[in-house]
């Protein structure tokens, strides 16, 4: 658990929870390259579940074309999901509410309070809810063996070996012609936080790299001042962009209407006036066979709208309907969808609480007032964004009361990435969260690196689909080869129309 003790001192240990899907070749044949590592960002994503999930996807992307045909040299990888150390299958784990339905309780409390700025008393609301639970969670994750070895470096620690351990026992197989199963270096693909965790190996372990691919960068500066003040400056596109994509779409997009909401402008002034409708006026909603009585909130749709600027690909469609059905003052669909994703969230209680515990032994402690906090941080965020300053408050609120420190810290110094080359990163246009301006700021830390902009909404780039970004990715994995500077790839289709629509 923890790697800066004496291996021979005995201490308790982390069981890491691994899941591989092979790369179709033999490690021993030419044209294995070797494993993956996935992270899918949080941090307390699963990488297991990112492997179930997503992992074919992944290993089209960078793996030979699918015709049968490669040329000499080809590689052919593995993909390796782990979930880091608290997070998931891997044990230990611990948790600071006593069983599910105290944290269901919980998450219906949250949703009562609304969102900071939803009424004059939801931002102390929410302020005094997060003090406590991060109080509360600390001194669980405190009492735990785990709890001062959860931060990021362990975890970058533990990737170092699992490739060292992998490449050891390719080398106990007989590998030893393949230099790539047996070299112990790190070729990975990280995601939103994991690009901080790919940074962080890259600075404490340079030579140790093979591959790097960070897709939603994270201003890893800013992440470990524990400030989040760029974090959303490109948010307010996202429902311009979903304007735009709508009014191209047609009636194809459930929220175009002839005559009055046909062009961008329209479209997107009906969506802010059905937000300022709702924090004026919540839509009751009455019963029915698919859902009991509900209201439907400002806070509601904001928290709705916060995922979907996430998953905008996938999403949008539903997006549209469900403001079409709102503008016509019908919430049934949503309150539907409302009562489901309570249930549903109560699969992510883990995500949640080590979430809070990695952001929160990584960052500074936070020590200020609630109007301390509202002047400094809230002021920032909402200049940012009308759309999610308010929501992305919570970010950083949640660390108050949290004193546990780790043993081992990152310092702060990522110098030692300069060694790493190639590199390259990947940014949406309109990312909620991770704008891609923080892309191009890591990638002038590296001595050979290039950003490929992929011109659509969303966090991350997994959620689309693009050829021309599934080209880079296997040039990059194939030839070393990185895309030309200020390269921009599209999204293959409309998210409203379809595949090859346009």
């Amino acid at each position: 658990m923890d790697w800066n003790l004496p291996s021979s001192q005995e201490q308790p240990t982390v069981a890491i929870a691994l899941t591989k899907l092979p790369a179709g070749v033999a490690p021993k044949d030419p044209l294995y390259g070797g494993p993956v590592l996935l992270n899918p960002g949080g941090p307390g994503g699963s990488g297991v579940d990112l492997v179930l999930s997503s992992g074919r996807k992944i290993q089209r992307q960078i793996n030979p074309n699918h015709d049968g045909t490669h040329r000499p040299g080809s590689r052919f990888y593995d993909i390796l999901g782990f979930d880091p150390r608290g997070v998931n299958n891997t044990t230990p784990t611990t948790s600071c509410f006593s069983n599910t339905s105290s944290f269901r309780r919980w998450k219906t409390q949250l949703q009562a309070f609304g969102i900071p700025g939803s009424s004059n008393i939801s931002f102390m609301q929410t302020w005094a809810a997060n003090s406590a639970l991060s109080e509360t969670c600390s001194r669980h994750y405190k009492s735990s063996s785990l709890g001062q070895h959860i931060n990021t470096v362990p975890v970058a620690r533990d990737m170092l070996e699992i490739v060292t351990q992998h490449a050891n026992w390719s080398l106990r197989q007989g590998h030893k012609t393949n230099e790539l199963a047996t070299d112990g270096k790190l070729r990975y693909i990280g995601y939103s936080y994991g690009t901080v965790l790919g940074a962080v190996f890259a600075s404490l372990w340079p030579t140790h790299v093979g591959k790097m691919v960070l897709d939603g960068v994270v201003d890893t500066m800013d992440y470990y001042a524990g400030h989040w003040f760029e974090a959303v400056v490109d948010a307010d596109h996202i429902p311009v962009h979903f304007a735009e994509a709508c009014a191209k779409a047609g009636s194809a997009c459930a929220f175009f209407e002839e005559p009055n909401y046909v062009n961008p402008t329209t479209i997107f002034e009906r969506f802010r006036r059905i937000l300022d409708g709702l924090l004026e006026k919540p839509l009751a909603v009455s019963g029915s066979t698919d859902h009991d009585p509900d209201v439907v909130t400002f806070s509601d749709l904001i928290n709705y709208l916060r995922d979907w600027s996430y998953g905008f690909s996938g999403l949008s469609k539903l997006t549209a309907a469900f403001l079409r059905d709102i503008a016509a003052a019908n919430g049934s669909s949503f309150a539907t969808y409302k009562q489901n994703a309570l249930d549903t969230s109560l699969l992510h209680q883990n995500f949640e609480e080590a979430k809070m515990a990695i952001e929160c032994s990584d960052m500074p402690v936070l020590n200020v007032t609630a109007e301390e906090y509202a002047e400094y941080y809230w002021s920032v965020y909402r200049k940012q964004s009308w759309f999610l300053g308010d929501r992305v408050l919570i970010v950083r609120m949640m660390c108050n009361n949290w004193h546990l420190r780790p043993k081992w810290q990152f310092n702060g110094s990522f110098s030692g990435i300069m060694e790493v080359k190639p590199v390259l990163l990947i940014g949406n246009s309109f990312d909620p969260v991770t704008p891609i301006g923080n892309a191009r700021k890591l990638a002038t830390q590296f001595s050979e690196a290039e950003v490929l902009e992929l011109m659509t909404a969303g966090h991350c780039s997994l959620g689309a689909l693009s050829s021309c970004l599934d080209g880079a990715l296997r040039d990059y994995f194939q030839k070393d080869a990185l895309p030309a500077k200020g390269a921009i790839c599209l999204p293959d289709f409309n998210p409203f129309l379809g595949p090859d629509s346009g």
